[in-house]
């Protein structure tokens, strides 16, 4: 879903660039559309995350490593069914139902391949990695390529008239009848089959709104001249996305074939936890970033302040929450998921130093992104994977704890060459950024060492109250230490909210 927002909304920030005096409907409407889905994937997070301790009680950790090592391998050909043809049809200048057929029927040509060959290559599949499962679970997941080729043209129609809204409608209906299924299934005994089911009724529900409310109805007729002409469009992008889901999913596959898929359940229910803050916070603010960016770009405004306020904010919310996190993280798996869940605590906390600089540097893509820089973007993109795939590589023989710990470290190295070029783009000083981060840098580093503390001295009851015990003492200390380090900056803070034309400092 991750690549499909970026696609989508970059497809967007081109048509305001395009046209930035002759349709000022364009921008308000997008603005409301991408006010609705930033809500959509707020709401989406939570009925998530918020159903994921009741399934961690009742499935069994191999249940998640199962699921976790089939969706990889059924979203990898899902990245290439379009080849950058929805995109085009956005921004298509020479817009026809003639070019709208062509792209439907070839990338439905292409979904019932992709189909084809995930179903028929699942028994080589399951034999690689050693798991039985695995076959029939590829097979019955299989139709969710086709079921995403159906989506292009739909998709590129809601899109092209700025109907974002539509997209929140379809998220959020899909996330809902797909948790209550998986729900039904995990209290009936269906084990990874209930998350199975959940996959499909989200992609089948998703498809068949998108399509309803797009109003396209499929005609028969197709010109491989006219798709020639557009399959390479977005290349780059394309190029990022696929970075990106190596970046986020070889772990998975590495841990699934070297340890198996009970390590596998521990890692992708640590990684699911490590992303509610990413989804939840930091998403939507490169959402907003990304196209308060492309609009200023186009009207020739200031971006750095953009980019340096949105920094500073997503610094005070995500640090101390994500280190916070990373301190109780034994209190938060077991209190929250289940004794069974223990071995994920140690996971999660060397995941969540790596997840906050995932979000630092999601942020940054959407800022060179918005300025125009797809190039750049894709050396960003490559910069943040090949560290972490490297480090992950290297941490694999250490078992799930060095998987963790390599992608952390792998970030963790890409930070500053990703930044360099970040700042460059945006025209933001390494002083600004200093600036803007020191305050609630150094309330974060109190809030660790008070932690750290009170749980030294303090003997909890159980796993439950102690996370909340702490989580108040660390929200507390947090609070105080902010106020005091960052008076001042706050004050530039609020005034920059108000008046976004403030100079950097």
């Amino acid at each position: 879903m991750r690549g499909l927002s970026w696609l989508l909304l970059g497809a967007a920030a081109a048509r305001i660039r395009s046209k930035p005096n002759t349709n000022e409907e364009t921008p308000k409407r997008v603005d409301l559309g991408t006010a609705f889905l930033v809500a959509a994937s707020a709401l989406r997070t939570v009925l998530q995350f918020a159903m994921l301790p009741v399934l961690a009680w009742r499935l069994a950790p191999e249940a998640y490593g199962l699921i976790g090592l089939a969706i990889p391998v059924i979203m990898l050909p899902r990245l290439f069914l379009d080849g950058g043809l929805e995109a085009a049809l956005v921004v298509a200048q020479d817009h026809s139902d003639k070019l709208e057929a062509s792209c439907f029927w070839s990338t439905f040509f292409a979904g019932c391949a992709g189909t084809a060959l995930v179903a028929l290559t699942a028994p080589w599949i399951a034999f690689m990695f050693r798991e039985p499962n695995l076959e029939m679970l590829l097979i019955v997941l299989s139709p969710i390529l086709l079921l995403s080729a159906l989506c292009t043209v739909p998709n590129a129609r809601l899109l092209r008239s700025s109907r974002l809204s539509s997209f929140a409608v379809g998220d959020v209906l899909s996330t809902l009848v797909g948790i209550a299924l998986a729900l039904y299934g995990a209290f009936h005994g269906w084990a990874v089959w209930s998350l199975a089911a959940q996959q499909l009724s989200l992609w089948t529900l998703k498809c068949a709104i998108v399509t309803w409310l797009s109003g396209y109805r499929p005609k028969i007729y197709i010109n491989f001249g006219m798709i020639r002409t557009r399959a390479v469009f977005s290349l780059l992008n394309l190029g990022s996305i696929l970075v990106d889901f190596l970046q986020r999913n070889v772990d998975n596959l590495i841990i699934g074939g070297l340890i198996g898929v009970q390590g596998l359940g521990y890692y992708s229910m640590s990684y699911q936890i490590m992303l509610m803050p990413q989804t939840v916070v930091a998403l939507p603010m490169s959402t907003s970033v990304f196209t308060s960016t492309a609009r200023a770009v186009a009207a020739r405004e200031d971006v750095g302040t953009l980019y340096l306020t949105s920094l500073e904010i997503m610094t005070m919310i995500l640090a101390p929450g994500m280190l916070g996190l990373a301190l109780v993280a034994d209190f938060a798996t077991v209190g929250i998921l289940g004794e069974r869940w223990a071995p994920a605590a140690s996971v999660l906390a060397l995941l969540l130093p790596g997840g906050f600089i995932q979000c630092v540097l999601q942020l940054g893509n959407a800022a060179v992104l918005g300025v125009g820089q797809g190039y750049h973007r894709f050396r960003l993109s490559l910069l943040a994977a090949l560290p972490a795939i490297v480090c992950i590589l290297i941490g694999a023989s250490f078992g799930i704890r060095g998987v963790a710990a390599g992608l952390s470290l792998g970030m963790l190295a890409s930070l500053i060459p990703c930044m360099v070029i970040t700042l460059r783009e945006t025209r933001v000083t390494l002083a600004a950024v200093i600036g803007a981060v020191t305050a609630p840098a150094l309330a974060t580093a109190v809030m660790g060492v008070a932690v750290v503390a009170f749980r030294a001295a303090y003997a909890p009851s159980s796993p439950f109250v102690a996370l909340i015990e702490c989580g108040g003492v660390g929200v507390l200390t947090y609070v105080i230490a902010l106020l005091a380090f960052g008076r001042t900056r706050s004050r530039v803070l609020i005034g920059t909210l108000m008046a976004r034309r403030l100079p950097v400092p």
